[in-house]
């Protein structure tokens, strides 16, 4: 019988490696399994991935037979990733890395933000609402070039598969199937139901104003990734009308810091800014509903998260 399971590692960026190593970490201790990483696997540089690196085994470690998951296949699609330990626990991710793993990991991570003197932008971090918007991925996923959408249907997809406990019969033919079905598909022009992009400008433009009603003694802070693409012009605009500072760097690791510190976080459809969730200090997450995050146990019955979801 096999008893040691490797994290998985992923060949596109920080926040879907995280997630998918986040989801076999859990998986392996629910099991019992000998967890091991790659010394070869991406983003090692990252504090973010530092505790799983000090809390894991190398795997040139393991004698033995290991299960492993491509991300090619079917098992190792990063809903399945994060969705089969959320089956298992009946609870979400969120909640359950809070109660058993977040002060340790939360502590590598502080020490490391500490020793790169990383500086927070303001003085008080009770004071900030923080808003992540998707823009930078790639040069084919550059989140303002394709269209936000309505991610109700991927969620209602995911979640109807986990509460039924038949994850293993997802597809992505069948995500695509049952937006349709359920008139979740014509808004999307064609594209995957249950994709990351960037927030409609419109959309952005209600919840700045409903942060700033809401909670007038807020600062609101936004952070993403500026790229010379067109389409990106429009959020600067936005933050400019509203005097909104936009925080952009090449430090990845830094910008999921500020998020981290603030009081209050508006997740983007990105699983980089699900990291900046995990680990968040402040008192609300808003997050936006979307297959990839109902895949962690948000918006099912085993959500004890305390998150507040938007569409």
């Amino acid at each position: 019988m096999v008893s040691n399971i490797l994290l998985a590692d992923r060949t596109d960026f920080l926040g879907s490696n995280f997630v998918a190593k986040m989801g076999t970490f859990i998986y392996g201790k629910l099991n019992n399994y000998d967890t091991f990483h790659d010394k070869n696997m991406l983003y090692k540089d990252s504090m973010f991935i530092a505790p799983f690196v000090q809390f894991t085994k190398e795997r040139s470690n393991c004698k033995e037979s290991i299960i492993e998951y491509d991300e090619k296949t079917n098992q190792g699609n990063i809903r399945l990733l994060q969705a089969r330990p959320v089956v298992q626990l009946k609870q979400d991710l969120v909640s359950y890395f809070r109660e058993n793993y977040k002060k340790e990991f939360f502590e590598i991570i502080s020490t490391i933000a500490k020793e790169r003197n990383y500086k927070l932008p303001w003085n008080d971090s009770s004071r900030i609402a923080c808003i992540h918007i998707r823009l930078y991925d790639d040069h084919w996923h550059e989140g303002a070039t394709h269209s936000d959408y309505d991610g109700s249907g991927s969620s209602y997809y995911m979640r109807r598969l986990m509460e039924n406990d038949n994850i293993d019969a997802f597809s992505k033919k069948e995500v695509v199937e049952y937006c349709k079905k359920n008139n979740f598909f014509d808004a999307l022009r064609g594209e995957h139901p249950d994709r990351q992009v960037a927030i409609d400008i419109n959309k952005l433009n209600c919840l700045i104003k409903n942060f700033k009603n809401l909670n007038p003694e807020k600062e609101i802070h936004v952070v993403t990734k500026l790229t010379n693409n067109p389409a990106n012009k429009k959020y600067v605009d936005l933050c400019n009308e509203y005097n909104v500072p936009i925080h952009s760097s090449d430090d990845y690791d830094y910008d999921l810091w500020l998020m981290i510190n603030s009081d209050i976080l508006a997740l983007s459809k990105s699983t980089y800014s699900l990291v900046a969730g995990y680990f968040h200090q402040g008192s609300t997450v808003h997050y936006p509903l979307w297959g990839v995050f109902t895949s962690v146990g948000l918006y099912t019955n085993y959500d004890k998260s305390g998150w507040t979801y938007y569409i």
